[in-house]
């Protein structure tokens, strides 16, 4: 009788996990949310940042008399910027009335020692092309080839080597939340006027809804040979169609 009460157990043990009824995953991380008007009058708030199956949480600590909370499904995060350093979700709110039509945005990074970076491949399935992610990348696959460029953005810009491979473009740079990994299906185009040039219009959002995508440009340390171009561009444009035939079979079944 006290073994079949054993084997009941396991038993049900097995069929709840099957079931999903195990503990879904969770990240937490304590984290420091970034206010440029709180910053500068010296407050910061200190907090948990949650990231679970569906959606992510933050809850404030301390004694604050409006302490901040959010809570966030997934579906109305716009984008998600990750670097090892920071986090910055984009939501598709509007912000204040004198921001001019800026997003609403809250950004997060790390009080203590440790990062972020295993927030990437927990959430790059979960957001697709809504995350984009400056956390440095270990390839199995080699890249196809590479060259030193130099990122211009802004009025600073960035140095650095752009890397191809058969399936994904990264830029790695030394500059603080500026490397960048794109996947194809995250490229939305690519152009080029000199072989010394070259731009990667992605689907990272600009800090404005009316601003579109962002674009990277990169000065090219060394000449792209146009084989090089013309075969990277072939690459972008099966995978892209390769991509929308896959979402229309996934569709129909």
């Amino acid at each position: 009788m006290a073994f079949g009460s054993k084997k009941t157990i396991r038993l049900t043990l097995v069929l709840g996990a099957a079931a999903g009824l195990m503990p879904a995953e969770t990240l937490r991380f304590d984290v420091r949310h970034v206010s440029t008007a709180r910053r500068m009058i010296g407050k910061t708030r200190l907090g948990t940042l949650e990231f679970g199956e569906a959606g992510l949480t933050f809850s404030e600590s301390g004694k604050s008399k409006k302490p901040l909370r959010l809570n966030v499904p997934y579906r109305e995060v716009q984008q998600l910027t990750l670097s090892p350093e920071s986090v910055e979700v984009r939501l598709y709110e509007d912000s204040s009335m004198w921001k001019a039509g800026a997003d609403k945005v809250y950004s997060f990074d790390r009080p203590k020692q440790g990062d972020f970076s295993a927030l990437d491949s927990f959430l790059r399935p979960r957001l697709e092309e809504r995350m984009a992610s400056a956390v440095p990348q270990k390839r199995e696959d080699a890249p196809l080839w590479e060259i030193p460029v130099k990122h211009h953005r802004g009025i600073q810009g960035s140095q650095g080597v752009l890397r191809v491979g058969k399936d994904w473009i990264s830029y790695s740079t030394e500059a603080q939340a500026d490397s960048r990994f794109w996947p194809f299906r995250d490229v939305e185009n690519i152009s080029s006027t000199s072989p010394f040039e070259l731009v990667l219009t992605t689907y990272e959002r600009s800090r404005y809804h009316h601003g579109g995508f962002k674009s990277f440009r990169f000065q090219l340390k060394e000449r792209l040979e146009e084989g090089r171009y013309q075969q990277l561009w072939k690459a972008l444009e099966a995978g892209r169609h390769s991509n929308v035939l896959d979402l229309y079979s996934r569709k129909d079944n």
